[in-house]
């Protein structure tokens, strides 16, 4: 059976759940008043604890409009072991942004996979955060 690592599975879910937040908010210019509780109800099941987002972990997930510009959205991934990190940062693309140990990377600067092994190993968990827009 192929083993599909709990950073895989969490790229996935956050590729669906951006995927339909994007849809959700297509006619809007801008993510104004977004929230996790607002998405949850278009959050993949196994992402969704109450009105929260919980990942892979059981750590939060935070969705919130992008404080630099209306026009996207963060993701905000917590609690993410290290062992893991690597598969969720590295099988997630779509992003125009993405923050993890303190760098941002963009859509012109791409993570690579050796920046990803030492990003992912600066602490035992990471924070990371994504940014989608439209």
């Amino acid at each position: 059976a192929l083993h599909k690592s709990k950073g895989t599975t969490e790229a996935a879910n956050l590729a669906t759940l951006s995927a339909s937040i994007d849809a959700a908010y297509g006619g809007q210019v801008t993510f104004d008043g977004i929230n996790s509780s607002t998405v949850a109800s278009i959050a993949p099941g196994q992402m969704v604890s109450g009105n929260a987002l919980v990942n892979q972990w059981g750590q939060q997930v935070v969705v919130q409009e992008n404080g630099g510009n209306s026009s996207e959205f963060d993701i905000q991934e917590t609690g993410v072991p290290k062992k893991d990190c690597v598969d969720l940062v590295t099988a997630v693309n779509n992003y125009s942004s993405l923050t993890l140990g303190g760098t941002t990377y963009t859509e012109d600067n791409r993570l690579q996979e050796a920046e990803a092994l030492t990003g992912c190993s600066s602490s035992t968990s990471q924070t990371i955060t994504f940014t989608f827009g439209h």
